[in-house]
This record gives structure tokens, sequence and C-alpha cells, in this order.
């Protein structure tokens, strides 16, 4: 029977949502406790958050494979938590493809041919048996083969060579025949060498040397020129630039910011979308979000949501009483979110906040609220 109390989290790509889905409802049916996402997420609930509550509830992570799910950030990301955390991962192949090298060592269930049978592999798997092996890890025998032959042939020969041995051994060994002695041969007595003659003569007059004139005295060099140093340069640093002032930006300016940041959240592009933001943003309930933390978030947001849609409903309210130099941006929207994929979509009224400053001259985001004012599922 199967581990009711064991919950399967399913890491997939949205193409592979049939699949997933046929699966899920089978292991229900078979009393086995799955999550997906799409099924087990509340409306209204944020996504990245239940996501992972699951994720770390989860004791059997099955990595949907497939070339979106090996492309997608989200997957992966899942995948490394469960094997750092050591739960249980079985990789399942919805379709060809490169299976990432962190699942290498990993049996796979496959089901890219007969659906019956890899239900049954993964059943097995799931209670605890191991996964067929892949075709593609039956190869030829390793190093530790080879060294097992290298062994045996060694050994071998060390029988021959002890069988020679006895044989050669067993027979008698002539004695050696004795060395002959060696025969010295005296040098020869050196030969005498004859007494060197020597002949004694008379020694010549020594030459008279001419006379010797004194060399001219050269006059003294000239003293080098005393060239006057040239004065150092006085470095004159530049003028500092004149103090920004507080009300850096007009009404028109700040009513422009809030059109192009409406504008890009209508494209779906998460990356110019964090141009906007400052380095350290108060993220509506995380107060010292980055960049970073900004990106993700926003990716997560589009993933669920690809097309958005936010108007304007309102005038936008300006306050700059802050007096250093930050000014209050405040709206109202009608929103629009829809995913095509999942054939969901929601809409309905907000009020947002934005808090602006200037950062080397430019306005950026440094705070971020938003309040629904109501929301309706279509």
């Amino acid at each position: 029977m199967p581990d009711a109390t064991e919950e399967v989290f399913f890491s997939y790509s949205r193409s592979d949502e049939a699949l997933v889905l046929k699966i899920a409802s089978a292991l229900r049916r078979d009393g086995r406790r799955v999550w997906v996402d799409q099924i087990d997420i509340a409306k209204g609930a944020r996504w990245d958050d239940e996501v992972e509550k699951a994720l770390k509830a989860s004791s059997c992570l099955l990595a949907i494979l497939s070339p979106a799910a090996v492309a997608s950030q989200n997957v992966m990301d899942e995948v490394s938590y469960a094997l750092g955390e050591k739960k249980k991962v079985i990789p399942v192949l919805s379709k060809q493809c490169d299976i990432p090298f962190r699942l290498k060592r990993l049996q796979f269930v496959d089901f890219t041919g007969d659906y019956d049978k890899g239900y049954r592999e993964l059943s097995s798997a799931l209670d605890g048996g191991a996964a067929p092996p892949r075709r593609d890890d039956r190869v030829p025998p390793g190093p530790s083969s080879r060294r097992t032959q290298q062994a045996v042939i060694g050994g071998a020969v060390v029988v021959v060579a002890a069988v020679a041995g006895y044989v050669v051994l067993g027979r008698p060994t002539p004695a050696p025949a004795p060395a002959p002695a060696p025969v010295v041969v005296a040098p020869p007595p050196p030969a005498v060498q004859p007494a060197p003659v020597v002949v004694k003569r008379e020694p010549e007059p020594a030459p008279v040397a001419p006379a010797v004139q004194p060399a001219p005295v050269a006059p003294p060099p000239a003293p080098p020129p005393v060239v006057a140093a040239a004065p150092a340069p006085v470095f004159v640093p530049p003028p500092a630039p004149a103090p920004m002032k507080q009300a850096v930006a007009s009404d028109r300016q700040l009513t422009d910011f809030v059109h192009r940041y409406i504008s890009t959240q209508n494209r779906s592009s998460p990356s110019e979308l964090v141009a906007f933001y400052a380095d350290e943003v108060e993220y509506f309930n995380e107060k010292h979000a980055t960049k970073a933390f900004i990106m993700k978030d926003r990716l997560n947001f589009q993933r669920r949501w690809p097309e958005v849609d936010n108007r304007l409903a309102g005038p936008i309210d300006i306050d700059r009483s802050s007096g250093d130099g930050t000014a209050v941006l405040s709206y109202t929207i009608r929103y629009g979110v829809r995913s095509l994929e999942r054939g969901d979509s929601k809409s309905g009224m907000a009020r947002d906040e934005l808090r602006v400053r200037p950062v080397d001259g430019q306005l950026l985001i440094v705070g971020q609220r938003q309040k629904i004012l109501n929301a309706q599922a279509n």
C-alpha cells in the first residue's frame, strides 16, 4: 500500500501541464498525497510563498523533465533545494532532453513512450523500489573490470614462472670453471731524459729611452648652465556641482514618471521595470529589498500572469511634505491579469503609492505600497 503520509511535490514547466495533471490525478486515486501549484494554491494567495511552504513540507519531489523544464530557473531552483535537503528526488522524463548534471546519477522514469509502463515504474519508485536502469547507463567494463582482468593474467604469469623455476632448479647445476689467474705485466722503466743544455749569454745594453715631453694640460670643463626650475603646477580642483534642489521635479515630470511606470508594467518586462527602482527599496512588506529581490518577484508574477493591463482610474496625487526631496505619488488603477495557458484571469481596483526620490539626477522609486480596493475572479 502507498504511504499516504508522504506528500509528493511536482516541479515542472507549463508546457508539461497535461502530463502533470494526468499523473497527479492517478496518484490521488491510488491514495497518495500530491501537491500541484495549479490545483492547491488558493485564489489570492502569493504564488511564491505557497510554493516554498509546499516544497518544505513535501518529502518527495517529482522533477518533470523536458527542454522547457531544464531551461526553467524555477524548476532547477526547486530541484537544487530538494537535493540539498536530502529529499527523495525522482526524475520523470516527459520529453527527450539533456538531463541536468545534478540529476544524471539518479535513475529516471520514462514517460516518452508507454504511459502505463511509466506509471507502474513511478509507483514502484515511490514505494521505495528503484527505477529500471537507463539504456545509456549500460556501458562497457570500466577501469575496475580491466584491473581485474590484468590481475588474473598477472597471476597466471606468476604460476607459469614458478613452474618453470621449479623445473630449472630441480636439475643439477654444473660447478663453474675456475677463472684464469690474471697476468700482471710490469710497466716499462721510464726513459731517461737528457739533461738540458744551458747557454750563458752576455747581457745586451739597455736602450736609451727618448725624452718624455710633458702632456698638454686640458682646460677644465665649463660648468653646466644653471637652468631655473619651472614652478610646479598648482592643481585647481574643478568646481563642485551645485547641490540638487529638493524639489527637483515638476508636477508634469512626476506624472510622466507614473505613466511610464504603468506602461512598462503592461509590457510585462521585468528587467525594464526594475530600472525604475533604487538599489534598496521598501517594497511592500520587505523593508530593505534589493534589485535582485524585486527581479525575482517580478519574474514569479510574470510566470503566473503573463498578460497585464493596468489603467489609471483617476488623478495622481503628489505630496512633497517630507522636505528631503522625496515625493509621494498616490493614484488608483483599474487592473486586469490573465493567463491563457491556465485559462484564469482576475480584475479589480487598487490604490498604488510610489515614493520617488532624485538619485544622481534620476527619479527612482525608494518605496512602494498597494491596497486592493476590490477584486474578482473572471
